[in-house]
């Protein structure tokens, strides 16, 4: 089943039956077919590290999806942007939220460019933001992202 886009039926022990779930501590698994009627199963065992990460689960990565949420913008090239691991689609749409809900930052495809100023470039104060991450087939991955100054 190497081929990813024959993929018609995933099947999670949970009951989900979307490419991507959302996680907590556990163990998952997945029954996975295609249109030929040919079937993979696989299993996740996640452990969940506080405040490190948002897990998502790709089946399609065959691996746990970790999703950062803190970016540190300094120029010192390292977590200068916000960098999205493999979601099992290329460059979804994304959303930073303020606290009050408003809309700082958007982007229909994203390209891992999120680097603490918003959609006029102006400079985000260092605080907790919220993303939301929409998926094809409706799914939707959402969080928590923490800009350090």
């Amino acid at each position: 089943m190497a081929d990813n886009s024959n993929l018609i039926n995933y099947q999670w022990s949970n009951g989900e039956q979307t490419p991507t779930i959302s996680v907590g501590n556990g163990t998952y698994t997945v029954t996975v077919t295609n249109t030929n009627g040919c079937t993979a199963v696989s299993f996740f065992e996640v452990t969940l590290i506080p405040d490190a990460v948002a897990p998502v689960i790709n089946p399609n990565a065959s691996t746990a999806v970790l999703i950062p949420n803190a970016i540190t913008p300094n120029n010192d090239g390292y977590n200068d942007t916000w960098q999205l691991p493999d979601l099992g689609e290329p460059n979804p749409p994304v959303q930073i939220l303020d606290r009050q809900g408003h809309l700082v930052w958007n982007s229909q495809a994203y390209q891992n460019n999120f680097d603490g100023r918003d959609n006029q470039q102006q400079t985000l104060s260092a605080n907790t933001y919220y993303y939301v991450i929409r998926l094809l087939k409706s799914k939707t991955i959402s969080g928590s992202l923490t800009i350090v100054r």
